[in-house]
């Protein structure tokens, strides 16, 4: 209540002789409250209370768990009343009447270690007679102990000092961005999370939002993104304001790369709106730092090895941003996981020994979301795109080497509608190990051919080191 004039207004309607009042909040400074209310007698007749009293109460907490929780309301002291000793109302007039009161000073400032932000002051104005010729009537009143405009229309989001899990952060999947999805339990996660590392991918369709939790509400609300210069990218007017809801946030969904039409870069996304109180208003704003990123991370050195009894699977893994982590699966519901404390360069070791190596497979994450998936061992081939027509083709191939470096051939082979091969094309490669190459295949004179088949052979072996990858209807 403090540095608060002409706070609250409540009609209230009396039941007693006198009729109806109107109780107002006055001069509130420091632990004194001036109550000023008006009495209207509807009545024929005089009314006279001359049995005036006054009560406070405020929020009770207790402790649980070493956390303070809100529990039944308990009294505030009252330490001194000035009030009339006797009113009476006019029949069919009304009177202005004041109570002064102050609170015990220990008491409030007790409170205020607890109610940081300040507290509610609730209570009743009771007005009778001592003799017990008129209806007792009573009015409630409530104020809040402290300045109404001093802290945040929001709530700290996820990363800052205060943030929790139940306010602001940017998510999907109801995941929080900016946070390692392998870190195990019990595990310090301070060190694996960050706003800073909070990235959209821009390969995946995901649906993203931004979770924000209100203390308040704030109207003439908009949504801005901008770059890395401070320009704004997109807007968005925001019709229903930003409320407080207790339990329940504010959604702003598909903030998806795809809606916003963001290339790669660094973001900013800006909340806004004013907070209005009577006839004050103050402008509040919230941001959430992000990133596009639309390359996976990349791979090197993959090798499979037995140590005292055990087998691992190790490689080097970087990314252009983060990286996030890395699994090992053989599909059998077994899968390892390896947390990276977001570094752009890691090397990863997997404690493979109880996974079945013959279907097992890796994958490497970084903070966006983004994947690279892959064996280790061997060459694998896919085909990434294919023209046909008029009886002639030409393929494009993608080849990705998984182990050691490794001189290879790789072939595309077609075949007629009776699987019959009437052409081949090969080409001999030395790829590193680690990268990915991209090969192109031509055929002419081909009108008879049916499905196309690639395929990839080491020197040293003579036999095929990757399934069939693509049928090609012609």
């Amino acid at each position: 209540l403090a540095n608060l004039r002409d706070a609250l207004t409540i009609p209230v309607i009396m039941k007693g002789d006198s009729g109806k009042s109107k109780l107002s909040l006055g001069d509130m400074l420091g632990d004194e409250i001036t109550l000023n209310f008006t009495v209207e007698n509807l009545t024929d007749s005089d009314v006279t209370y001359d049995d005036i009293s006054v009560c406070a109460l405020t929020d009770g907490y207790e402790n649980i768990d070493g956390e303070n929780m809100i529990s039944d309301s308990v009294p505030l002291e009252i330490t001194e009343v000035e009030k009339p000793e006797s009113v009476t109302i006019p029949a069919g007039d009304e009177t202005e009447i004041s109570v002064k009161i102050t609170l015990n000073g220990e008491q409030t400032a007790a409170n205020k270690e607890i109610f940081t932000n300040g507290f509610w002051v609730d209570g009743y104005i009771t007005l009778s007679a001592k003799d017990g010729s008129v209806t007792k009537s009573s009015m409630p009143y409530t104020g809040f102990y402290g300045d109404w405009m001093a802290f945040d229309a929001f709530s700290p989001s996820y990363f800052e000092e205060g943030g929790s899990a139940a306010n602001g952060y940017i998510g999907y999947n109801s995941g929080i961005l900016g946070t390692n999805l392998f870190v195990s339990d019990g595990e310090d996660k301070s060190e694996y999370e960050s706003e800073s590392y909070v990235g959209i991918s821009g390969l995946i369709d995901n649906k993203y939002e931004i979770n924000v939790r209100m203390l308040r509400t704030l109207v003439d609300t908009v949504l801005l993104v901008k770059d890395s210069d401070g320009n704004v990218v997109y807007e968005e007017n925001l019709n229903n304001g930003l409320c407080r809801q207790p339990e329940v946030y504010n959604y702003f969904q598909n903030v998806s790369p795809e809606r916003l039409s963001l290339p790669e870069g660094d973001y900013t996304a800006v909340l806004s709106g004013n907070f209005v109180y009577g006839d004050k208003s103050r402008a509040e704003e919230k941001t959430y730092k992000f990133y596009i990123d639309s390359k996976p991370p990349e791979i090197r050195e993959p090798r499979i090895y037995e140590e005292n009894g055990k087998k691992y699977a190790s490689f080097k893994a970087s990314d252009n941003r983060y990286l996030m982590g890395a699994t090992a699966n053989d599909g059998n519901n077994n899968v390892i996981r390896a947390a990276v404390k977001a570094q752009k360069d890691a090397e990863i070791t997997l404690d493979i020994t109880e996974l079945d190596e013959e279907t097992l497979e890796f994958s490497v994450y970084d903070y966006a979301y983004n994947a690279y998936n892959f064996k280790i061992g061997g060459v694998n081939a896919e085909i990434t795109n294919s023209i046909t027509g008029e009886g002639s083709a030409a393929f494009i191939a993608s080849i990705a080497n998984n182990s050691a470096d490794a001189d290879a051939d790789v072939m595309m082979a077609i075949y007629d509608g009776d699987g019959v091969l009437i052409g081949a094309d090969v080409q001999n490669v030395f790829i590193n190990s680690g990268e990915k190459l991209s090969l192109a295949f031509s055929f002419e004179n081909a009108p008879t051919a049916a499905e196309a088949k690639l395929f990839v052979w080491e020197h040293d072996k003579l036999t095929p080191l990757c399934d069939l990858v693509i049928f090609t209807e012609f």
